[in-house]
């Protein structure tokens, strides 16, 4: 039986069943950064974990983007330096 969903990418919607996979605009979308960093951030290594479906096709788990999230909470600044690095 499918269990509902809720997520930070989704907007906080639920939704029954397999989460939708998002694509690089979506996600960059939700981070509020442009495409081209989180292009960046892949080359680098950086930023959320993604499935490479091809060669060109790219997209993210809204259940991996919302733990990457997670990851990143700080308390303070002298917490460390979360600029878009670390994974």
């Amino acid at each position: 039986m499918s269990e509902a969903r809720t997520s930070i990418a989704s907007g906080g919607a639920q939704r029954p069943g397999p989460e939708p996979l998002l694509d690089e605009r979506g996600v960059a979308a939700v981070l509020n950064i442009s495409p081209a960093t989180l292009r960046n951030w892949r080359v680098q290594g950086l930023g959320p974990p993604f499935l490479r479906l091809s060669r060109r096709c790219v997209r993210y788990r809204s259940d991996d983007v919302d733990a990457w999230l997670a990851g990143r909470i700080a308390r303070s600044t002298s917490d460390g330096d979360r600029g878009g690095g670390d994974a």
